[in-house]
């Protein structure tokens, strides 16, 4: 059942397989041709996720996205520190929706909270996305 950019999930009791189901989030139709017109205005394209790299690999591969810019598994301390290390080289954009993302949502030139996000990122973001597009 393994899908990728699936996370698999197994219940079992009493020595019994009950179930077995593949949990992920599917990419918006538009998501590819949005993220390749940003590449072609010059802007460079990321994903820091705490999701497991089987969950993320996959995804970016779909986005086309840079495997050196591709960060799985990583802790909003890290997140804060791949953010700030990346913005001295220019203007720096963080698109997150989690309390794990609040630190390097802050820390970007321009943070955006997505619909839906925890308030926590809410608070600290520069934008706000209230209705999903």
């Amino acid at each position: 059942m393994s899908q990728p950019g699936t996370d698999n999930r197994v219940d079992c009791r009493r020595w019994k397989l009950e179930a077995v189901c593949g949990i992920g989030d599917s990419l918006r139709p538009d998501s590819r041709a949005t993220l390749d017109h940003l590449k072609a205005a010059g802007w460079s394209i990321g994903i820091l996720s705490g999701d497991h790299e089987e969950i993320v690999n996959p995804i970016a591969r779909q986005l086309d996205i840079n495997p050196e810019f591709v960060h799985a598994g990583v802790l909003p301390e890290e997140k804060l520190q791949i953010i700030q290390q990346s913005t001295p080289e220019g203007l720096t954009v963080m698109v997150g929706d989690g309390v794990n993302d609040s630190a390097a949502l802050a820390a970007a030139s321009v943070g955006i909270a997505v619909h839906g996000g925890a308030e926590a990122s809410l608070q600290v973001a520069d934008v706000y996305l209230i209705v999903p597009a």
